[in-house]
């Protein structure tokens, strides 16, 4: 099964896909969203900084 990164809008394979949650800025969930590995990377490192 593949789905579609939603950052950089490329085709991913199951295994290399990535779920996070995007919360609003209030703390409450707003949605979820799919990321291919090097997306979710990037994600992680504007988490540190």
């Amino acid at each position: 099964m593949t789905y579609i990164c939603q950052h950089c809008e490329k085709d991913t394979e199951s295994q290399a896909a990535h779920s996070i949650t995007v919360y609003q800025e209030d703390g409450i969930e707003d949605h979820y969203e799919v990321l291919c590995s090097i997306c979710y990377t990037e994600w992680l490192m504007s988490l540190k900084g």
